[in-house]
């Protein structure tokens, strides 16, 4: 009896493991993300071989309209396994522990002299200038501190995170090597110790502070993914869990870096140079979402408060937050935009430059149509103060130019439109040839911006011709017809249903633009700095 009650229970134990075996080989551990049995299989121009990361990793946003997915795939710059379908097999390898930014391994994964370790002539150096940035060597702050308590003669850099030399110093103040603290801080003063054992969080290469407002990530991804407040991922990729701290808001690299992304180390509070210990700041609300001037400015000091709208990379810029090549003592030595480069001074006026080049991104990004203008700010790409000054100024130069028209053809100055343009098909097409343009605009943008110019004008030409409202496409320009009673005007009182037709256009070219090039409704919102 005994033995046939074992030998059901093997049975029992055999079938189910046989039963289990089938569900698991029905229905493998990537189902619960994609949704689906069937792998998704990905060849990338670049490599031209075949990777699978996207079965899971379905919905991810592209990285940026510089890395299209097609092109470079996921391996190029993350490593791990690319046909592996088990995650720890896919993961083995992965670059940077998931950000190949990280300077442990940002030459394997993004140098190369066609990407990020190219020719300073081509300005492809990039990785190079980061890593000797002050920001990554860190070498002006412990300068600075050495030579406050004794430990050096002069505030002339010798120490940094890790050592690194310079074999080729460009500019008067930049040294050849520095050494790393780590081989002298145990000789130094004590309040140098103390320094290197809490106030080593501000470098590039260093984990952020623990708590809300100092997330972010780590090397180039610092600043150029920005992160939430709380380091949570809001974005479309399902195999990242909402409430994990620890990554970029979306996975999308910037070059329009927010000033939020910059108080993740600035302005969140002060060192205490006596104790070496870190004050957070107490005016803050607790949730840390506070007003922008009241992010921006400290109460500790005075400041002037006129750039507070601007972002702190519109002065900024790379080649002083990533330098300039050489190793430095202090930020100040890279520095090159002032107020006086803007505003000019009692004795001079500003500075300024002829633009020449018609690919200049002056000239290819001029803002000569409102609903373009605000389709950018809908994307985030525009602050709305901007866009709002722009919106004016198109219309005052539409209308101007209108006026400008009347007396060279010897008209009246003053008139309004008599031409009819009314109807659900006018209003169509209205629609039509906006969401044409928009679209186009984003497109080349997204692929090929060296042709933005050349596109946006052959789309107009042809839209012309294939609308029947003519391809007005530009609210300024509507009203600036609305003025003329010539045959290319419209009756004033047509003109508020082409505006709207026009909006609507633009506003469902930016949603079809963000699915085409892979921005999900969350991402849209943490692009827009919502999140």
């Amino acid at each position: 009896m005994k033995a046939r009650w074992g030998f059901g229970l093997a049975s029992l134990g055999l079938g189910l493991a046989v039963a289990a075996a089938s569900m698991r080989e029905a229905a493998p551990a990537y189902a619960r993300y994609a949704g689906q049995t069937e792998p998704v299989r990905l060849i990338p121009s670049l490599t031209g071989e075949p990777e699978y990361c996207l079965t899971c990793h379905q919905g991810i946003e592209e990285i940026s309209a510089a890395h299209p997915v097609e092109v470079f795939g996921c391996v190029r710059c993350h490593g791990g396994n690319r046909i592996s379908l088990d995650a720890q097999g896919a993961h083995a390898g992965l670059l940077g522990g998931g950000n190949p930014s990280d300077f442990s391994a940002v030459d394997a994964a993004c140098g190369g002299t066609d990407c990020h370790s190219g020719e300073s002539t081509e300005e492809r150096d990039h990785i190079a200038r980061s890593m000797t940035s002050v920001q990554s060597t860190y070498a002006g702050a412990i300068a600075s501190v050495r030579y406050t308590f004794g430990a050096q003669p002069d505030p002339t850099a010798r120490y940094g995170i890790r050592a690194v030399s310079d074999p080729l110093v460009t500019s008067v103040t930049g040294v050849p090597a520095i050494a790393a603290f780590a081989s002298i801080v145990e000789e130094d003063p004590q309040a140098v110790q103390d320094f290197a054992a809490e106030c080593l969080t501000c470098h590039l290469e260093s984990e952020p502070r623990a708590g809300s407002g100092y997330q972010r990530l780590t090397g180039c991804a610092a600043c150029h993914s920005p992160s939430g407040l709380d380091g949570a991922y809001v974005g479309d990729d399902p195999t990242i869990q909402g409430d994990e701290p620890g990554h970029a808001s979306v996975h999308r690299l910037t070059t329009a870096i927010p000033y939020t992304q910059c108080d993740s180390c600035h302005n969140r509070g002060n060192y205490d140079l006596v104790t070496m210990t870190f004050h957070e700041r107490t005016d803050l609300p607790t949730d840390r979402r506070a007003s922008r001037i009241q992010d921006y400015y400290q109460p500790i000091a005075q400041f002037t408060k006129c750039e507070w709208e601007l972002d702190c990379v519109d002065c900024h810029t790379s080649g002083e937050v990533m330098g300039d090549g050489d190793l430095h003592s202090s930020q100040s030595e890279v520095r090159y935009i002032l107020c006086s480069t803007c505003h000019g001074t009692s004795d001079a006026g500003p500075r300024t430059m002829t633009i020449t080049d018609p690919n200049d991104l002056a000239l290819r990004r001029a803002h000569l149509n409102p609903v373009v203008s605000l389709a950018f700010a809908l994307r985030g790409e525009l602050a709305w103060p901007a866009a709002g000054l722009y919106l004016a100024c198109q219309v005052i130069g539409g209308v101007l130019g209108t006026w400008a028209a009347h007396v060279m053809f010897e008209l009246p100055l003053l008139q309004f439109a008599a031409t009819g343009r009314s109807g659900a098909g006018q209003w169509f097409a209205e629609a039509v040839a906006t969401f044409g343009l928009v679209l186009t605009i984003f497109g080349c943008l997204a692929r090929t911006p060296a042709a933005l110019p050349y596109a946006v004008g052959l789309y107009i030409t042809a839209a012309y011709w294939f609308t029947a409202s003519t391809s007005f496409a530009n609210p300024a320009v509507t009203i600036a017809r609305a003025l003329s009673d010539t045959f290319v005007g419209i009756a004033p009182a047509d003109a508020p249903a082409f505006m709207i037709a026009q909006c609507a256009g633009a506003a469902a070219a930016v949603m079809l633009a963000g699915w085409l090039w892979r921005a999900g409704p969350k991402a849209e919102r943490a692009i827009r700095g919502l999140n």
